[in-house]
């Protein structure tokens, strides 16, 4: 059994406020209009990594205009808050993970 989850454990101790509101979210879409660097791909990427381990058979889909801005903008972030729960038992590293 992994150890207990915590928002920290993907956004560092002082979450970003457009983060926050975005984990409080209870709505089924989400639009973000902010600033450059005020943390939405990091909020998108925790809140989907957080439902995941919510729910596990969950299928979580991000998704960005094209696939170069999703590899430029999401990949890296999304990969490095994942790496952490993987290590800690939460889910189960794919095969393939780049």
């Amino acid at each position: 059994m992994p150890r207990s989850f915590n928002l920290s454990d993907l956004l560092g101790t002082t979450p970003a406020p457009v983060q926050l509101n975005l984990l409080n979210s209870k709505s089924f879409e989400i639009g973000l209009i902010t600033g450059f660097a005020s943390g939405k791909t990091r909020g998108i990427c925790a809140a989907a990594i957080s439902h995941g381990v919510r729910f596990p058979q969950a299928k979580v889909l991000i998704g960005r205009k094209t696939y170069q801005e999703m590899i430029n903008t999401i990949k890296q972030p999304f990969f490095a808050m994942a790496e952490g729960m993987a290590k800690a038992g939460w889910f189960v590293k794919p095969i393939k993970w780049d």
